[in-house]
């Protein structure tokens, strides 16, 4: 243990005492390695020495410090030389298990090898009695394979036979149902055949006796010109329609009628034309005449004809009936010498009439 003194000796070298702010009452105390001296006023108390602050006061805080710090020494000592004896004792303790684990390690590695032995012998005892055992099971397996395919090629052969007995069986039945049915089919088409000549017998019949009826609803055409016409020849323009159920029966041109579907028509119309001298009107088909030119000798009925120089206007008619083949054209020409061939008109209330009435078809052709 170092002295007291060499103690104040390190602490004073090493700057251990240590004053910052108003210096403190002396005092010793021990702080880690070192000792803190602290000294303000030196007081002295007669009374009680242990409240003097004198120096030889804190030599006796110095031994008692010392005391102290051996007596921790020795604790230390102690402490030590048990650790000493405990780590000699798990040294040995380490060496007898060292020693003894040697040995185990020798036995096991003996126990293994015998082991290990014990094991190929029996695996190569079990592996021959396998062999053995399965040699002799695929041989049973193919004695009974062979044995039950001879037995299915046997009974494959019986039933081969009695297929081809049944099916020679079910051709002849077949072929007998196949004959029946051609015979009866046969049968039945020319009974139906028959049927169908009475049917179409019936539907013609009927057809004729359709044909011979009118439709409905009329097949008609009303209206005419509006315009009046010039003198000389003119042909009639159909731009005023009253009514114009024509269907597709016949087309309403310009100035004539076009046949959709051929029959038996009639054309009734009428008009008034003025002038003096005489007047001509004609019913055309496809350019030509269907009819001769009607005559009117303006103001004939006038004082016996014999005004032949005044100027009249007279009516004239058209009723024509006629059978009109598909595409032919209808026309109505008009002549005046002089004035008007035709007088026009724009309203029901009008000097000029022309309707086209589908009447029907007929079996009989025309003979001109």
């Amino acid at each position: 243990m170092r002295s007291v003194l060499s103690i104040l000796a390190v602490a004073t070298a090493t700057g251990a005492f240590t004053f910052q702010g108003p210096p403190p009452r002396a005092s010793v105390s021990a702080e880690n390695d070192a000792f803190v001296f602290t000294a303000q006023d030196v007081a002295f108390d007669v009374a009680d020495s242990t409240k003097s602050t004198t120096v030889l006061k804190m030599r006796q805080d110095v031994d008692a410090i010392g005391k102290d710090l051996e007596a921790m020494l020795d604790d230390l000592a102690a402490v030590d030389r048990d650790l000493l004896a405990k780590v000699a004792a798990i040294n040995a303790d380490t060496q007898q298990l060292k020693v003894d684990i040697d040995g185990e390690m020798k036995d096991f590695i003996e126990a293994s090898n015998k082991w290990s032995a014990d094991l190929t012998n029996t695996f190569e005892t079990t592996l021959g009695d396998l062999v053995t055992t399965h040699e002799t099971t695929l041989a049973q397996m193919t004695a009974d394979y062979t044995k039950k395919m001879d037995a299915a090629l046997a009974s494959t052969s019986s039933i081969t036979d009695k297929w081809d007995e049944e099916d020679v069986k079910v051709q002849a039945l077949t072929q007998g149902k196949l004959d029946n049915l051609q015979k009866d089919y046969s049968t039945k088409v020319a009974t139906t055949v028959g049927q169908s000549g009475i049917v179409a017998k019936l539907a013609a019949d009927h057809q004729k006796v359709f044909d011979t009826k009118f439709d409905a609803q009329q097949v008609i055409w009303i209206g005419g010109m509006r315009s009046t016409m010039g003198g000389g020849w003119e042909t009639m323009r159909f731009d005023r329609i009253e009514l114009d159920a024509s269907g597709d029966y016949f087309d309403i041109h310009n100035q004539y009628f076009q046949i959709k579907k051929p029959g038996i028509y009639r054309i009734n119309f009428h008009s008034i034309m003025y002038g003096r001298g005489g007047g001509r009107y004609m019913v055309r088909i496809n350019g030509g005449n269907m009819m001769n030119e009607g005559h009117m000798e303006l103001g004939d009925r006038y004082s016996n004809g014999r005004n032949w120089w005044r100027w009249f206007w007279e009516d004239f008619h058209i009723d024509q009936t006629w059978y009109f083949k598909q595409n032919e054209r209808i026309e109505i020409r008009s002549y005046a010498s002089s004035g008007h061939a035709m007088h026009g008109g724009s309203n029901r209330n009008s000097h000029n009439r022309v309707t086209l009435h589908y009447l029907g078809t007929s079996a009989n052709n025309l003979r001109v």
